[in-house]
């Protein structure tokens, strides 16, 4: 997945309202018994809320029988499902119990897992849709993410005498060096043609070349972020971390890279 900066071209849910006539609407066993949902993956390596190995932009479907359900995706689970209203709750002992909400437009989104974008369409046009629209707007959520944050370093090392700083704000970023003393022949200052060892001001823009989802054990699992951030024309890596609301972002990839938490 490539994606380039659209400044603010596009609002994700309110472009999809247009879909609305695709749901099952009143939906109960009668309305999505014989169905199929599809989904094509916004993010990587989560199906159902759950870890798994599925790829950006890969297809994967859920079909309903009278009181089975079926997932064909990066892998395949299978349970018994009931309806809660215009909700629909998916059992299995692979799964445990997901609950399928129903949103306004007609599609489901796994409860618990809304920050993903993980979302089910009853018609796979639509899902397809999504997935592009979804996509094409990543790189503004991010900047939206960055500019609403305040930023200092996490853990900075011992020989560190100041601290980078980093802020963002209507499409502009500021960053300052940071200062480091040597202990003998070692030091964690960067390197000079790095970009963490020069001051940057000006327009962002932003590259985002892969999203997806930790697996690291932790409760939330965080939604991470990774690509390229451009202010004049001098490029670094960046990897941005969101555990609904807690961030941390980490500038560059080299060994010398800083990371920015936003203290929540």
């Amino acid at each position: 997945m490539n994606i380039e900066i659209s400044r603010r071209s596009f609002l994700a849910a309110g472009s999809l309202a247009v879909m609305g006539s695709l749901g099952l609407a009143g939906c109960g066993k009668s309305g999505i018994s014989g169905k199929t949902l599809y989904y094509y993956s916004v993010c990587g390596s989560v199906a159902l809320g759950k870890v798994c190995v599925n790829k950006p932009g890969s297809a994967s479907t859920i079909k309903f029988d009278d009181d089975t359900w079926h997932y064909v995706g990066s892998t395949e689970l299978s349970g018994d499902w009931k309806a809660e209203g215009d909700d629909v709750v998916l059992s299995s002992s692979q799964l445990g119990t997901v609950t399928l909400v129903r949103q306004d437009d007609g599609s489901y989104v796994p409860s618990g897992s809304e920050g993903y974008g993980e979302r089910y369409f009853v018609d796979e046009s639509a899902a397809q849709s999504y997935y592009d629209e979804y996509t094409a707007a990543t790189p503004d959520r991010v900047r939206d993410t960055l500019e609403s944050a305040t930023w200092s370093v996490k853990n900075p090392p011992s020989t560190q005498t100041v601290a980078e700083t980093l802020s963002f704000d209507d499409g502009s970023l500021a960053f300052t060096k940071g200062e480091y003393q040597r202990k003998g022949s070692y030091t964690d200052a960067p390197r000079e043609s790095s970009w963490l060892a020069s001051d940057h001001s000006g327009e962002y823009e932003l590259g985002v070349t892969s999203q997806w989802v930790s697996s690291d054990g932790s409760s939330p699992r965080p939604l991470i972020y990774e690509g390229t951030m451009t202010v004049g024309g001098e490029a670094t890596d960046f990897k941005l971390s969101d555990r609904r609301g807690s961030l941390t972002l980490t500038l560059s990839s080299e060994w010398s890279a800083v990371t920015f938490a936003n203290g929540k």
